[in-house]
C-alpha cells in the first residue's frame, strides 16, 4: 500500500505556504502591479515566478526576507477552507495569475498576511 512521509509532507507544505507569503510581501514591497507567473514547491525547496515592472532593490530584497521569515517567526495560524467563489472574492481572496476557477475554491488564510484562492499542494 502506499503511504505519506509525514516529514517529507510538511516540508512540503511549508514551502507551500511560504509561497503565500512571499506574494503578500512582494505585493506590499513592490506593489499591487506585482503578480505570480508561477512556482515550483519541492520538499527541499521552492521557486516563485513574477511580473513585476521593476526589479527589487538590495534593499527591498532584505525587506521581502524580513517580512516572510517575520511572519514564519509569529508562527501564525493559518485556516484553509472551501466556499463559493463569490464568498471568497467578498472576503477579499486574491486570484492568482490567471488561473481559471470553478464555482467552489479553495482559500488559504493567514490572518493579517494573505488571503489566497489556492490549487494547494
Amino acid at each position: 500500500t502506499a503511504a505519506v512521509n509525514a516529514e517529507s509532507r510538511r516540508r512540503a507544505k511549508a514551502n507551500h505556504t511560504a509561497t503565500h507569503l512571499l506574494q503578500s510581501a512582494l505585493r506590499r514591497v513592490l506593489g499591487e502591479e506585482v503578480s505570480q507567473a508561477g512556482s515550483l514547491v519541492t520538499f527541499e525547496r521552492l521557486r516563485f515566478d513574477f511580473n513585476s515592472p521593476r526589479a527589487p532593490t538590495v534593499d527591498e530584497l532584505a525587506m521581502l526576507e524580513g517580512l516572510v521569515n517575520g511572519w514564519i517567526g509569529d508562527g501564525i495560524d493559518l485556516s484553509m477552507g472551501e466556499m463559493p467563489i463569490a464568498d471568497a472574492k467578498e472576503k477579499g481572496a486574491t486570484a492568482m495569475f490567471g488561473e481559471k476557477y470553478g464555482d467552489v475554491v479553495r482559500v488559504v488564510d493567514v490572518p493579517g498576511v494573505s488571503m489566497e484562492l489556492c490549487g494547494g499542494t
